[in-house]
């Protein structure tokens, strides 16, 4: 296939089957991370597949696909170790944006974002820790979806940092969106509620760029007489403690993970890697286990308030990412910054396990780059929040082009 968005990660064409059913006719491309029986697994970095054998069976998200009727007919170029969130790979493939060429894509499912934005694949399988779905999609202009964490088996996907990870996908339309989620999703955990209230998150001054905050504020402001179903509005929603409560639960638990993870295998091996992620897998390497215990403790009590503040019905608003995608030549700082103004609008839903679910409604005027707002449901609710994307979207987009 020719790959003109560097998207591919390069391995011999598959033959496998697909099944007839809902996902008939469609092709799929998934992250390099997954399994396919008889291939080496990928994982963003040249050294992984060196010192891994074949994989001995298809990841269940993948099979659960082909059964489905896609057809597979790539793996996807991805960041080292889905380590980041830029979609820069410093020894591997830098997929290019198809909606913004001179901008990254996002990552770490950098190439699944840029295979769907291109037009390579009509559904593709990412995973997202802290945001490597949902970002992309934002940066890419497509739909992408980060489901209750559990969801969706992870069997099969190499894992960074379990109690975070989820396997997450990306589609053109929301309909196939919400066709994926029908094939890999269980039902959802309780009927839906009669009404639906919406509460836009409450955003902390300066963290967004000017096109990001006045799409937000314009479609936080007339959403709930624009949209179907009448939804009810609600109160902002301001996280228990502060962004920084959140961002030291998160921080603390990932990096514990990882280490215990890829700890030896990383000073093994000494992949390349950015100089930032270098920087925080030395951070990694010094969280204790009694300090992963305490966050473990917090991140229940935190689960605990949002499954109170955001109850069957109900629906939180808020963008993305704070900004559009930065461009290609961005230097180690500018990323950094970004990075940390990314995760305070995407750990909410990784802390609380929630799902949400990206749509690609937004343009900046100055450039035309796309970027994202977000629903994050109940946890659980996950089918229902994929119905509500479906419905809402063209209203959505057009109250961003308002």
């Amino acid at each position: 296939m020719h790959d003109p968005f560097q998207a591919i990660w390069p391995e011999p064409p598959f033959e496998l089957p697909a099944g007839t059913g809902p996902l008939s006719g469609r092709t799929l491309m998934v992250k390099a991370l997954f399994d396919i029986a008889g291939r080496r697994t990928g994982f963003g970095v040249p050294e992984w597949p060196a010192t891994h054998p074949p994989a001995g069976r298809t990841a269940p998200a993948v099979a659960a696909l082909l059964a489905a009727g896609a057809r597979l007919v790539a793996r996807t170029a991805m960041d080292p170790l889905a380590f980041s969130l830029t979609g820069r790979n410093p020894a591997e493939r830098t997929p290019v944006n198809p909606a913004a060429p001179d901008r990254l894509t996002g990552g770490s499912s950098s190439g699944s974002a840029a295979a769907v934005a291109g037009g390579l694949a009509d559904i593709a399988l990412g995973t997202d820790t802290a945001g490597s779905v949902r970002i992309p999609a934002s940066f890419c202009g497509v739909f992408g979806v980060r489901p209750s964490h559990g969801a969706v088996e992870a069997d099969g996907a190499v894992p960074l940092a379990q109690s975070c990870d989820t396997v997450g996908w990306f589609a053109r339309t929301a309909g196939d969106l919400r066709d994926v989620g029908h094939v890999l999703l269980p039902p959802d955990a309780a009927p839906a509620a009669a009404s639906i209230t919406v509460r836009p998150l409450a955003i902390e001054p300066g963290l967004l760029a000017a096109a990001v905050a006045g799409c937000y504020e314009r479609v936080a402001g007339r959403l709930t007489q624009a949209l179907p179903d009448r939804p009810v509005p609600g109160e902002a929603l301001e996280l228990a403690g502060g962004t920084d409560r959140w961002l030291e639960v998160f921080r603390v638990l990932q990096w514990h993970e990882v280490w215990q993870t890829l700890g030896r295998w990383v000073e093994e091996t000494r992949p390349v890697l950015e100089p930032d992620a270098w920087q925080r897998l030395e951070g990694a390497s010094r969280v204790g286990d009694a300090e992963a215990e305490a966050a473990r403790a917090e991140r229940a009590r935190l689960a605990t308030w949002a499954a109170e503040a955001i109850p069957p019905g109900t629906v939180v608003l808020l963008p993305t990412a704070p900004d559009i995608a930065p461009p290609r030549d961005a230097d180690t700082a500018t990323l950094a910054a970004l990075r940390s103004r990314i995760l305070a609008l995407s750990l909410p839903a990784v802390v609380a396990g929630l799902p949400q679910v990206s749509l690609p409604v937004g343009r900046d005027p100055a450039t035309g780059a796309p970027f994202g707002l977000s629903l994050i449901g109940p946890r659980g609710a996950d089918r229902w929040l994929l119905d509500l994307a479906v419905a809402w979207a063209p209203g959505l987009a057009a109250l961003a082009a308002a």
